[in-house]
């Protein structure tokens, strides 16, 4: 097991040629890591493709453990910004519950569609250290007490603990989504998958017999 130091950067960026030089590195680590696999992904190969030398690149990050580190705390990023996005959106605009799940599926269904060959690298293959896990954990944690607000001004039936239910939209939501780009059924397209977890997980929300808006999965 790697130790927590050699898991981060060795030098953090501060001028702009090396930020540059940074975000080449992990450009180019996550084209090698999506056509070569993590085993694969070597760290002479991701220097080679960000066109820097194994030193320089050795400046920044230790080995290609640390890399993945980044690339994993760059998702967790996005996906924040993308619920922070989905919340201020909710707040300035008057939305149902089929609206708001339908923005967070729609969401992370279009993250994890721009590079199913690089998130499996991370998520399936690459070793995640406790960290990693610590700081998903909390981001969860944090959109999902985010969310508990909204729920009790949409949803008119009684749940028995708002913040179990927006937990579980964000887990079930996240995980299926991630599972199914990943893993594609043949024949399940993408909009059939996100109208059917759009509304098991609208009926969940507001009971039996959700007022769902009906929307062809083929328009």
């Amino acid at each position: 097991m790697k130790r927590p130091t050699e898991l981060v950067p060795r030098k953090r960026p501060v001028q702009q040629r090396s930020k540059e030089t940074v975000e080449a590195i992990l450009e180019a680590a996550g084209r090698v890591f999506a056509s070569h696999g993590f085993a694969a992904g070597t760290s002479n190969r991701i220097a080679a493709r960000a066109g820097v030398s194994i030193g320089s690149f050795y400046q920044y990050f230790p080995n290609k453990d640390a890399i993945v580190v980044a690339l994993m705390e760059r998702h967790m990023a996005e996906t924040t910004a993308t619920f922070e996005a989905l919340k201020d959106l909710s707040d300035r605009v008057v939305m149902t519950v089929e609206d708001v799940v339908r923005h967070f599926v729609m969401a992370l269904l279009n993250t994890y569609q721009q590079d199913p060959a690089l998130f499996r690298v991370l998520f399936e293959e690459a070793p995640r250290p406790l960290g990693i896990h610590n700081t998903r954990a909390k981001i969860h944690e944090a959109v999902a007490n985010a969310l508990v607000p909204q729920m009790g001004r949409l949803i008119t039936a009684q749940l028995r603990d708002p913040l179990v239910s927006a937990h579980l939209l964000v887990e079930v939501a996240t995980a299926s989504v991630r599972h199914f780009v990943l893993h594609t059924p043949a024949g399940l397209k993408a909009e059939t998958f996100a109208e059917e977890l759009i509304v098991m997980i609208v009926a969940y929300l507001v009971g039996p017999e959700p007022t769902m808006t009906p929307r062809s999965a083929n328009p």
